[in-house]
């Protein structure tokens, strides 16, 4: 368990993410690791910076991997690390982070599965996209969510109907 003062730093640089600083975020994030090496879920998040906002892949796969050691119940880590590896194609690692966000106990399945739905359409793969789709609103409880789903499903047939078109 971290201590309060690792807590409170985690929980600010999330609320600065959410704001889009994610300069600050990553400066408070760097401070906490110096402060609290152990403290895994600043990786993750510093990791989740660098592979969205910065573009630095590399560096972000490097605090992931020292988050998923920390902190191997922090299901953050599998999804960010997830995200980085679908903007760079790399599918068969992402399949394994994700099938290993499953395995953790607050998994949240709804992300989770519409990952692997944006993965396999990627892959031009739209009958799976569209069941990974339908499993992300099985689990999901936010109607906005739903509606985005609904959309990817509805994109995906219309990708497939042109495609067996073609």
């Amino acid at each position: 368990m971290l201590n309060l003062e690792a807590e409170k730093l985690i929980y600010t640089a999330g609320a600065l993410i959410e704001e889009h600083q994610p300069g600050e975020a990553a400066s408070l994030l760097q401070d906490c690791i110096l402060r609290f090496p152990e403290a895994g879920k600043a990786h993750a998040l510093l990791g989740h910076i660098y592979a969205k906002y910065f573009h630095e892949p590399f560096t972000a796969e490097e605090y992931f991997k020292k988050a998923m050691m920390l902190a191997p119940d922090f299901t953050g880590t599998y999804v960010h690390y997830a995200e980085a590896l679908l903007a760079q194609e790399r599918f068969t690692e992402m399949t394994a982070m994700l099938n290993k966000s499953l395995e953790t106990t607050a998994a949240a399945k709804n992300t989770i599965y519409y990952l692997f739905g944006m993965m396999n359409e990627m892959q031009s793969k739209y009958e799976e996209a569209v069941e990974d789709y339908q499993r992300a609103i099985l689990y999901c409880l936010d109607n906005n969510l739903i509606t985005t789903y609904q959309q990817c499903i509805n994109r995906c047939m219309s990708k497939q109907k042109m495609y067996s078109a073609v």
